[in-house]
């Protein structure tokens, strides 16, 4: 079976972070120029939280919050669902299903 790490070299992008005292509206725009819907927000090198448009649609539009005016720690979820480089892509698939949106491999970010 497949681990994450062999998926992963497959890929040739490079992790896009954020911090959580960025604006949201810096992260929109970051998501856009990258072409993903999900940023790790990262501070002083730990994995803090994960920002996605989910976040940005439900806590920021549905609530007439502005997105120049508002930071990623202030939407971000905190609770993040991670996998390890090594962990079988079956493992992968059921955090998936889990987190039901993005989960970030971290071997860097404990």
């Amino acid at each position: 079976m497949t681990t994450v790490n062999q998926i992963l070299q497959r890929t040739t992008r490079k992790v896009v972070t954020i911090s959580a005292k960025a604006s949201v509206y810096q992260a929109l725009e970051l998501m856009m120029i990258a072409d993903i819907g999900a940023l790790p927000v990262i501070e002083n090198d730990v994995l803090v939280g994960i920002f996605s448009e989910r976040d940005y649609a439900r806590k920021c539009i549905l609530k007439g919050k502005k997105s120049s005016d508002t930071l990623v720690a202030d939407l971000m979820s905190t609770t993040v669902v991670t996998v390890k480089p090594e962990q079988k892509n079956r493992r992968l698939y059921a955090v998936y299903d889990y987190s039901s949106y993005s989960s970030p491999s971290c071997d860097r970010w404990q």
